[in-house]
């Protein structure tokens, strides 16, 4: 059995969507979040990624691999993320989202949804639900 709450709720969700993970449980207790909720991924995740590189001071890179590298070369604390992320980083929005890359989700989630194997499901909400957003 998978439980997870909030960002734990997405992914357990996106565990049972996968074709990778989704045998390897089952069943499953989502509270408080799922695949579809708006910050569980981030299609402009690449761009979001410059536009943090460039705030951490990496400004030139010949290529992904190189601003990785300058990335790793930074000290951990540089990469605290503090919230509201807003108020500090206007252009950058919900930071640490999964990149959906086409093979551990090979489709859309709710392609996904209509060909994932039915799981015994426990789910709900909690008391002060988006309490940190």
């Amino acid at each position: 059995t998978l439980l997870g709450h909030s960002a734990g709720g997405t992914s357990v969700d996106m565990m049972h969507l996968s074709p990778h993970s989704t045998n390897l449980f089952h069943k499953m207790i989502p509270m408080a979040g799922c695949a579809d909720c708006r910050w569980s991924n981030n299609k402009n995740m690449p761009q979001q990624c410059i536009k943090r590189a460039k705030v951490l001071g990496v400004t030139e890179w010949k290529d992904s691999e190189d601003m990785l590298e300058q990335l790793r070369q930074l000290p951990v604390d540089k990469f605290e993320i503090k919230f509201p992320i807003r108020d500090k980083e206007p252009d950058v929005d919900f930071e640490a989202l999964p990149l959906i890359d086409g093979d551990f989700f090979p489709a859309s989630f709710d392609e996904l949804r209509k060909k994932a194997a039915p799981k015994p499901i426990m789910t709900g909400v909690t008391k002060e639900e988006g309490l940190g957003l």
